[in-house]
């Protein structure tokens, strides 16, 4: 082996240890893929959707045998009416992740879009547009996108009175999530929290 090919092997190993050290650093990392998309850096998408969500299931664990659809319910409602402090909800490690989301994959957002900060033209909308399997929200999502009018607004009704049909959609839960839970934590003030997360840390 030339000693070119020798550092070309040597640079791949070195990436792919790089990869699998960080794949390894999530809490999530053993939990089963949600949804099948060639999006980049889906694993920090997933670790994302499954800190949100333990965070979702922790909240509501005042009620006993609460099902998922129940805890969507007193999560997004309140959400869509803008009566929901997001705050109140996520867990320091998911406001980790979610700075990361930022840093790392800025082009899931759209900061600038006064109807949502989720940016609907990402790799990561699409897919989850073409394989949603709820099929007149399907329906309607897609037409919102292609006529260039989606916002959680107007597809906020619809997703409400069928939020049973939703949580059983891997695809649908994804967006949710990103939509109302990380596309809510913009502009929101955690200082509180991490700075609580760190004097607690310090007493350890």
């Amino acid at each position: 082996m030339t000693a070119y090919k020798y550092l070309i092997l040597l640079l791949l190993i070195t990436i792919l240890s790089s990869c699998k050290t960080k794949s390894k650093n999530f809490r999530y990392a053993d939990k089963p893929d949600i949804i099948e998309c060639n999006v980049r850096n889906y694993p920090l998408l997933k670790e994302a959707f499954y800190s949100f969500e333990n965070d979702l299931f922790t909240y509501t664990r005042d009620s006993l045998n609460i099902d998922r659809a129940s805890a969507y319910n007193r999560w997004v409602y309140p959400s869509h009416a803008n009566t929901f402090q997001i705050k109140t909800l996520v867990s320091p490690y998911t406001i980790e992740i979610f700075e990361r989301l930022k840093s790392e994959e800025p082009q899931l957002f759209d900061v600038n879009n006064k109807e949502s900060n989720l940016n609907y033209n990402s790799e990561l909308i699409t897919c989850i547009a073409a394989n949603m399997t709820s099929g007149d929200l399907k329906t309607t999502f897609n037409a919102l996108i292609s006529t260039n009018t989606m916002s959680p607004k107007l597809f906020g009704d619809a997703l409400i009175f069928n939020l049973l049909r939703v949580t059983n959609d891997p695809y649908m839960r994804f967006y949710v999530v990103f939509e109302y839970g990380y596309g809510h934590m913009f502009f929101t003030d955690f200082s509180d929290i991490t700075n609580a997360e760190m004097t607690n840390a310090d007493k350890r």
